[in-house]
């Protein structure tokens, strides 16, 4: 009994980390996407946080004011954790993941706490609207 309960305990934890990638930007004319993890995303207070991920069709470069040690080096994929501030429609960008083609990390950084506006009429209003809108608990 103890042994089925401590596996269904572990399959449950499991289940709750799985990601759900959900396509909120489809391909911009250079052929790019965000993507929301709708499991991550998470309602506070006044605001929502969740992780948005870009995928680029052609490698970027990291950019040195973020990764001195990474910098120059090409990135396929950029993961952000991003606190939205619906009321105020504002962001703040926590944490950055970059990785490269293979999907392997080469920069993984916290960042400084900076506000900024959600500027309409772009890809981030339109992944604020979805995180917003969304039914977070």
């Amino acid at each position: 009994m103890r042994l089925t309960l401590l596996l269904l305990a572990f399959t449950a934890s499991e289940i709750a980390l799985a990601s759900n990638w959900t396509l909120v930007v489809e391909k911009n004319s250079k052929g790019d996407e965000i993507l929301v993890d709708t499991a991550s995303i998470t309602k506070l207070a006044l605001s929502r946080k969740a992780w948005v991920k870009y995928r680029y069709a052609k490698p970027q470069k990291v950019n040195s004011t973020i990764d001195k040690a990474a910098a120059g080096k090409l990135y396929s994929e950029m993961l952000n954790l991003m606190t939205f501030d619906c009321d105020q429609r504002t962001f703040v960008l926590e944490h950055v993941i970059f990785r490269d083609a293979d999907g392997e990390s080469i920069s993984d950084q916290d960042l400084p706490y900076n506000s900024n506006d959600v500027p309409p009429d772009t890809a981030i209003e339109d992944v604020f609207k979805f995180v917003c809108e969304s039914r977070a608990q």
